[in-house]
């Protein structure tokens, strides 16, 4: 699917500089980890591969002051990796989930905690504009 649509006041703006997301639509981490200790188990409703690209023009009078790092996550069972790259006046911003395997046994969760904790980090990041 392809959608094409304008934000007003998406960004926020901190000493002059503009601040945005360049994730837009959904959000993949989840605090599934974060609620105490698990006895049972994580089943996932089942397998696949999600792809997320988003193209960001930039406001005329701004320019690129800092994109966030590429991120690479990889339990074995789920893999993760995002990039930003900037073309002139656009930003892409493009990510990959796959989730291999729908059921993680208890063993494996300190490691899914460490997964999602990188991809919650990751929907986080902020671009840097600053004016020209």
């Amino acid at each position: 699917m392809n959608y094409r649509f304008r934000l007003g006041r998406y960004a926020g703006s901190a000493a002059g500089l503009l601040l945005l997301r360049p994730r837009i639509l959904d959000q993949w981490s989840t605090d599934i980890m974060e609620n105490g200790e698990r006895k049972q188990p994580i089943e996932y409703p089942s397998a696949g591969i999600w792809n997320e690209m988003t193209e960001i023009s930039l406001p005329d009078r701004y320019v690129v002051d800092e994109i966030p790092p590429p991120v690479s996550a990889n339990t074995g069972v789920l893999s993760y990796s995002s990039k930003t790259e900037v073309d002139g006046a656009l930003v892409r911003y493009s990510r990959r989930l796959e989730v291999k395997n729908v059921r993680i046994p208890l063993e494996q969760l300190g490691e899914l905690k460490k997964f999602y904790r990188q991809l919650a980090a990751d929907e986080r990041a902020r671009i840097v504009l600053k004016p020209r």
